[in-house]
């Protein structure tokens, strides 16, 4: 399995999310962190499908036959053989955040940075095919039904969605890491959705 990118916002010494790894296996793109104590994996395959799974292994890049199975999904509608929008992934601001060290425990590498949004917004990183695609490339994933962009952007967050940020901060998992998968979901375009969130308070 190659891996094509690993991407964060914060800096190296200052992590403000979880630190994701991004790359292909075969037909497949994949994405992977390791946000507290376990490595998590997105799965999504040509016909649009996609599997979430859970990996105890200690590298971005788990076998083909690891991982707990936490969810799959299928897109409604009639088959596919191709899609145009992977996954979605939220990192909101919701105060001044303490620093905090390297806890994500990931293989080396160099990691694409973004800074942290201002308080109220949000860096938004998705995946999608070129014609689909929104914000800065960061890289490009070549994959045998066409190349698909990672992309970043700012954006600012309706007030009753920080507050759902603020209210899910307060159950995520404290000590593993320095960001957390709160939630996971299908949206309006068939993409998988990350809330990644600092697992230590504002102060």
């Amino acid at each position: 399995m190659e891996t094509t990118a690993r991407f964060g916002v914060g800096g190296p010494d200052d992590y403000r999310s979880a630190v994701w790894s991004l790359g292909t296996d075969g037909e497949n793109a994949w994405l992977a962190a390791k946000p507290a104590g376990a490595w998590w994996r997105l799965t999504i395959r040509p016909d649009a499908c996609g599997l979430l799974t859970l990996h105890d292994e200690a590298g971005p890049t788990p076998p083909h036959s690891g991982g707990n199975m936490v969810r799959r999904w299928r897109p409604p509608g009639a088959p596919r053989t191709s899609w145009s929008r992977g996954f979605t992934i939220i990192v909101p601001t919701l105060g001044a955040m303490e620093a905090r060290p390297r806890t994500d425990g990931g293989a080396g590498g160099a990691t694409l940075w973004t800074e942290a949004a201002p308080e109220g917004h949000a860096i938004v990183f998705a995946l999608r095919s070129p014609e689909a695609a929104e914000g800065e490339t960061l890289a490009v994933l070549r994959l045998p039904g066409g190349e698909k962009l990672l992309t970043r952007a700012y954006q600012a967050i309706p007030d009753a969605l920080m507050d759902y940020f603020r209210r899910s901060m307060r159950y995520a998992p404290k000590g593993g890491g320095v960001g957390s998968l709160v939630n996971y979901d299908t949206g309006a375009g068939h993409e998988a959705l990350f809330f990644d969130l600092p697992v230590h308070s504002p102060r």
